[in-house]
Parts: C-alpha cells; structure tokens; sequence
C-alpha cells in the first residue's frame, strides 16, 4: 500500500495537468524500476481507493483534462498546496517516512520513465507480443491484459518527454528508457506518434499543419535530452579545431 501511495503521489503532485480517477487507477500498476514496468494485476478495480492509499493528502475535483475539451470529469489533485510544500521539505527527510520526499528532478524522472514503460507495453500488447508477459504468481488475476482499456495512453503520449525534460538531464535512466522509446524498429515509436505527433499543429482557425514525422534523432533534438541524443544512432559529433 505505502509503494501504491508514493506512485500516485509521484504522479499527482508533479502532472502536467490534473489527472482522471480513471487514469490513477492505472498509474497505481506502473513502476518503471520493475521488471514488469506495468502490471495490470495491481490496475485499481475502484478508483476511488485511490483516497484509502493516500489517505487526506488528495482530494477530487472537477476538472476538463485537455484545453479542447468543455466536458468535466472527476480528477485527483493534491488536497493543498501545503501538501506539495511537506513531501519537498527537509521536515519529511526527517521524518519516519523519508522515501516520500519528492524531489523535482527524481519525480519527473519517475514519471517520464513510467510513461514511456506504459508505450512500450501498450505497443507490445496491440502487437500481440505481450501475452506471456505477467507475473507467474498471477494465475488468477482480476483484471487480466487483454481486458485493459489503457486509459493512460492519450496523458503519456503527450508529456513522457515534458517530464524527461524536467528531469536530469544527464540521468542514463531516461537516456535508456527514452532511446527504447525513440527507435524505429519498435512498434512503441509508431504507437507514439499515432497519439501525439508533437509536429502536428492545430492552428487559430482550426487547420491542422502537419509536417513530415522526423526521425528519432530529431525528436530527441527538438526536446533538448542531450543525454538521449548520444545514445541515439545516427548523431553527428562536431569537433572545434
């Protein structure tokens, strides 16, 4: 219970936008560390637990999730801004419970590392190449893999690389994850780009601009992860004389 708490607390103080009940249940069963980065055994069968894991730190509101968007769905926020400013003090490190300090770069970290785990499982399972992929204790599961409606999908497609940015930038974590991510011969780097082209454009009135996809070089370029860059092949080392 107290590692379900720190994923969704990770999550939900750090998101780049509020996130859906339905969207945590899901952010509960991803820990990129693991073997099994996502394990949809431990996908909330009610969402609302979410509020028994973390107890009074969070709280619902009513929120739209996209700026397109009027229609309002339940979210899941932190219940104060005091809230945020604790998990970040030195009161907690202190504290009997030091691994739920949340730091900047360490949370974001953990969030691009579990968005692009999610891709890759996500593209391996479309692809059907993920069938014996589970925890053999989970003979009898109660949300079995073909049964996951991956309602995280549209959230990590558009912000994996916004929270590798906000990470180190030297981490090899996210140089390793996001180089498995930003390969053309993964299923993932097409599953990617079919949810969110970032060089897909809606413009003021309405126009959809799109541009030729780039290769993977270019997206780590675009996105400035540097560490990523030199793991990618393909880069050109310039030399000053």
């Amino acid at each position: 219970m107290t590692e379900y708490a720190l994923r969704a607390l990770h999550w939900i103080a750090f998101s780049k936008r509020p996130l859906s009940l339905e969207e945590i249940a899901e952010i509960i069963a991803i820990n990129p560390d693991d073997d099994l980065s996502f394990d949809p055994t431990e996908i909330l069968e009610s969402p609302r637990d979410v509020f028994t894991i973390c107890s009074s730190l969070v709280t619902m509101i009513c929120n739209t999730l996209t700026d397109s968007s009027d229609s309002k769905t339940d979210c899941v926020v932190l219940a104060h801004l005091s809230v945020k400013e604790y998990l970040q003090s030195n009161r907690i490190r202190a504290s009997n419970v030091p691994n739920f300090y949340l730091g900047d770069t360490s949370s974001n970290s953990f969030i691009a590392r579990a968005c692009i785990a999610y891709l890759l499982q996500l593209a391996c399972s479309s692809n059907g190449t993920n069938k014996d992929h589970r925890r053999s204790s989970d003979s009898e599961t109660s949300i079995d893999e073909e049964q996951v409606q991956y309602r995280l999908a549209d959230h990590a497609a558009n912000f994996w690389y916004l929270h590798a940015q906000s990470a180190d930038p030297e981490e090899s974590a996210i140089a390793m994850s996001s180089s498995r991510l930003l390969n053309t011969a993964h299923p993932a780097y097409h599953c990617w780009l079919s949810l969110h082209n970032p060089d897909v454009i809606d413009d003021s009135y309405g126009h959809v601009c799109r541009q030729a996809t780039g290769s993977p070089l270019y997206f780590a370029s675009k996105f400035g992860l540097q560490s990523v860059i030199r793991v990618l092949p393909g880069r050109v080392e310039l030399r000053l004389e």
